[in-house]
């Protein structure tokens, strides 16, 4: 499931682990890092299927729900938003 994190970056939540865009091959395979900076899983993608993955995770941290994940994201992300334009309606007032 690709999310797009709180700094408007490309994620990916997949086998309950959180990964960030690494870089995108010539033939538009796209490689993915784990968001934990020590591991060194790496997931390939193809159109939003996981052809393989690279590496194994040492750690034991992983995301319990990956749809909370996005919804947190949202929420965060509309929170964001909501802040950013309050003080043009207080200029305006």
């Amino acid at each position: 499931m690709e999310i797009v994190t709180n700094k408007e970056h490309d994620g990916l939540v997949y086998q309950s682990n959180k990964y960030r865009r690494y870089y995108t091959k010539k033939n538009d395979i796209v490689c993915w890092r784990c968001t934990i900076k020590r591991c060194n899983a790496r997931p390939e993608t193809d159109n939003r299927t996981v052809l393989k993955e690279i590496g194994q995770h040492n750690h034991a941290e992983k995301v319990a729900n990956p749809s909370a994940v996005s919804l947190w994201v949202a929420c965060k992300r509309k929170a964001s938003d909501d802040i950013s334009m309050r003080p043009s309606k207080i200029i305006r007032c």
